[in-house]
């Protein structure tokens, strides 16, 4: 079972009915519902299904119309029933639905009824669509937005206020489901909202429309002035507008708080106490104002869906204290899917921070570069898209840090080398009494004109796991993205797998990119997922049309969830080192939540000399897959080590920031056959030591008992140099390898004084060090690390840096309630 569409605005209906697990119940419990809302909506829901029509609709009054019928299939979504299966009511669904398809026109409007009843059956569409993928409701759905967003009023919404909040929840489901949509209605619909007054009728409607917009309840003032006028109009069953009392609901949940606690409690009391033995409502009002006992009762089950059915759009409303509570702990309440946090599968390696050494027992410290930036997306994604702290393995902090483009200094034009690295010392921001080591290093950057014909293989993954709309769709749009910006020099192939590998496109010249785009278009997803027989075949098609002297790489885009085929992971992992050796590089792109096996995917980039990104959105893969392309593609030096001998003269002790997974033995730097990280054209490598000066106590300091000696580089007493830098690197096509070492002296500059690239890499390193509860934090809080990072953005032209200050903002309000 898929769980619905407007997961970043609002609708996260739950896969099966509540009561049926655990978590269920306590989420059921938390959000404030209970055994008797649960009675309740399971009487509605009964009813509803005595009431369908012969012709698969529901009606209002006598004949079916798309309102009511909507607002009823939408109840069934709710409770986790689609038209897929034997599952109880799957036929109601179905037949539902058809009559929604069969009365739709050609220009796609649902039936000869306003454009209201037009928009709830759009939702309803839409929701399904969302939830089973089925490809028979893409079109329908695209036809029924595209003649609702026509049906705007020159002011930008629709023709009045219950119909543009009904219409904004059927386009933000829509574009959820990866459909397009008009980007405009969003700015058109708040910029409507800000030039009207608000009065007590309309506060329901714009609290949920700005939310489903993107306005946080915690920031957003008149949000909050309009739920205060919510709370004044409270549920009463001597005076029914269940009109009002649905979107009320939908709107003071994302809310919380007190005005949620205000607000369910008086709710609660005026439904139950309003519903009929049989499990019905009755329509209260003028008839053109209601949708008759069958879309009341619907609208009410809708209400009482809500405990479960919803996800906070911005988590943590109001902040540290300012969301809805649970009844044990003091917690914030988090209404998370109960089905989609039983079913989380997603694996991580375990990082275990790195401990300060002290010079006196380990005096050299080796790893490998690593410009990977999956880390940093998919902790995005837990913070802005999941409203929760990521786990802290999934953590990388030198992955965080070098996600960000830097003004570092390349190579001179006349150098031989790929790269150029230097290191700057200041003090460290979190404890003063150490000292900061930054390595940067940076790439020779490579014109679009310069880079070598390009033969890639795209290997995509399209079994049932890759149906949500965040897997496959988001995948086959990254894949357009990137073969628009391929030449007529390069060639693209599409090797697929699923119950078996298959090759979809054999190697085109990107001069019919629309055969290659409209190849990538028609896939779909399903059954189950052969990675591994995938791979043996896409790198037969990659050898097959190998461009010498080219870039030869296959491209994996699946969410890892490898279970047929090659399952044991060291017959993969030799299999692409192998073909890594023939001088075809593997790249790994991760899609998707719940099963993420992040582990898996970022060992089988590091073994095919490649890199590993998560998209989690289609502008992480316009960054990924155009505006760093070369970088992605073109691999300028391979096997880059890095080496620091410290001068125990001058450092106590240290610490490597990051790396954990990327450590070498001492003896593996001068070894040409160890294997180690790519750079690629324009890569910016950042590595961070925090160092402990001379005659400074070291923390946690353990003595090395099986090697008390040290290998003096040079004598420390004869050296002002804080340390040596030493790297070793090959060149693309092999070969032996080059070594670089330079000394670095320590010249006493202030932190503050720093340039802002590194202040900038401080206050992510921090970021990083809070997200995972490092000991060795210091002084280092949420706040100081905002400020901070406010103060070291700079120019920013693509977002990056606000974009992180945001994640920063977000994760100190988890953090002070998880």
């Amino acid at each position: 079972m898929r769980t619905t569409g407007i997961v970043l605005s609002l609708v996260l209906m739950a896969g099966v009915a509540v009561g049926q697990n655990r978590e269920q119940r306590r989420n059921l419990r938390a959000g404030g519902g209970s055994q008797k809302t649960e009675t309740s909506k399971l009487g509605g829901i009964t009813w509803l299904a005595k009431q369908q029509r012969p012709d698969g609709g529901w009606a209002a009054e006598a004949e079916s119309a798309p309102g009511p019928t909507g607002l009823v299939l939408l109840a069934y979504l709710g409770a986790g029933y689609t038209d897929r299966g034997k599952q109880p009511h799957a036929r109601a669904v179905r037949n539902g639905l058809r009559y929604l398809l069969q009365r739709q026109s050609q220009e796609g409007r649902i039936g000869a009824t306003t454009v209201r009843e037009h928009a709830i059956a759009t939702l309803a569409l839409a929701e399904t669509y969302w939830m089973t993928r089925n490809p028979r409701l893409k079109q329908p759905v695209l036809r029924a937005i595209r003649w609702l967003e026509g049906t705007r009023k020159r002011g930008g919404a629709w023709s009045d206020d219950e119909t543009t909040a009904w219409s904004v929840m059927a386009w933000k489901s829509a574009k959820y489901a990866g459909l397009p949509v008009d980007p405009t209605v969003a700015a058109a619909v708040m910029a409507n909202w800000n030039a009207r007054a608000l009065t007590s009728k309309r506060a329901p409607l714009e609290v949920i429309t700005r939310v489903l917009l993107g306005s946080d309840p915690a920031t957003d003032a008149r949000i909050r002035a309009a739920a205060d006028l919510c709370l004044q109009s409270l549920p009463n069953p001597k005076a029914v507008d269940r009109i009002h009392w649905h979107f009320a609901t939908l709107g003071l949940f994302q809310v919380g708080g007190r005005h949620w606690k205000a607000w369910n409690s008086a709710m609660k009391e005026a439904i139950l106490g309003t519903q009929d033995r049989e499990g019905w409502w009755q329509a209260v009002g003028k008839p053109e104002e209601t949708y008759g006992k069958v879309g009341e009762t619907a609208l009410m089950t809708l209400c009482l869906q809500v405990y479960y059915r919803y996800d906070r759009v911005f988590g943590l409303s109001g902040g540290a204290g300012g969301g809805a509570r649970g009844a044990r702990g003091g917690r914030v309440m988090r209404v998370v899917l109960r089905s989609r946090r039983s079913s989380n599968s997603e694996s991580y390696d375990r990082i275990d921070e790195n401990p300060f050494r002290a010079v006196a027992d380990h005096d050299t410290s080796t790893f490998s570069v690593d410009v990977d930036t999956a880390s940093y997306a998919n902790v995005r994604r837990h913070l802005l898209k999941e409203f929760t702290l990521p786990p802290k393995d999934a953590v990388r902090v030198e992955e965080l840090i070098n996600y960000f483009p830097y003004a570092y200094e390349g190579p001179a034009t006349d150098s031989k080398h790929p790269f150029r690295a230097k290191v700057t010392v200041t003090d460290c921001p979190w404890k003063r009494e150490h000292r900061l080591a930054r390595i940067a290093v940076q790439a020779r950057p490579m014109d679009l004109g310069q880079r070598p014909a390009t033969n890639l293989t795209f290997l995509l993954d399209v079994s049932g796991s890759m149906s949500s709309a965040d897997k496959l769709p988001l995948l086959q749009r990254a894949m357009a993205l990137l073969v628009n910006t391929l030449s007529r020099r390069d060639r693209v192939s599409v090797v697929v797998y699923a119950g078996a590998a298959g090759l979809v496109l054999p190697p085109t010249s990107c001069e019919e990119k629309e055969v290659i785009l409209e190849a990538i278009g028609r896939l779909q997803a399903g059954g189950s997922t052969a990675g591994g027989e995938g791979i043996e075949l896409a790198y037969r098609v990659a050898a097959g049309s190998f461009i010498e002297n080219g870039i030869n790489r296959v491209v994996l885009c699946t969410d890892g969830d490898f279970n047929v085929g090659i399952t044991d992971r060291g017959s993969l992992t030799r299999l692409i080192e192998q073909k890594a050796k023939s001088g075809v590089f593997l790249s790994v792109l991760g899609f998707g939540r719940g099963n993420l096996k992040d582990a898996r995917m970022k060992d089988l980039a590091k073994r095919g000399n490649g890199n590993y990104a998560y998209i989690d959105s289609i502008s992480e893969a316009r960054k990924v897959l155009v505006k760093e392309m070369n970088g992605t593609l073109a691999t300028v030096a391979k096997d880059v080590k890095i080496q620091v001998f410290f001068n125990p003269a001058k450092v106590a002790g240290y610490r490597l920031i990051g790396y954990e997974n990327r450590l070498l033995a001492k003896e593996d730097f001068d070894d040409d056959k160890k294997d180690a990280g790519e750079i690629g054209a324009g890569h910016a490598v950042t590595a961070l030591y925090e160092i402990v000066p001379a005659g400074t106590p070291v923390p946690d300091r353990k003595r090395n008992e099986e090697n008390p000696f040290i290998a003096r580089v040079v004598p420390a007493e004869k050296s002002e140099a804080m340390f040596r830098l030493r790297l070793r690197y090959k060149p693309p096509a092999g070969g032996a390898s080059v070594l670089l070492e330079q000394d670095v002296k320590d010249t006493d500059a202030a932190f503050d004084k720093a340039d802002p690239d590194l202040r900038w890499a401080a206050a992510v390193s921090q970021f990083g060090m809070l997200l995972t509860g490092s000991k060795h934090k210091g002084n280092a809080t949420w706040d100081a690390l905002i400020e901070l990072a406010e103060s070291a953005k700079g120019e920013d032209p693509h977002g990056y840096r606000a974009g992180f200050i945001k994640m920063a903002k977000a994760a100190k309000r988890l953090s002070a309630v998880q």
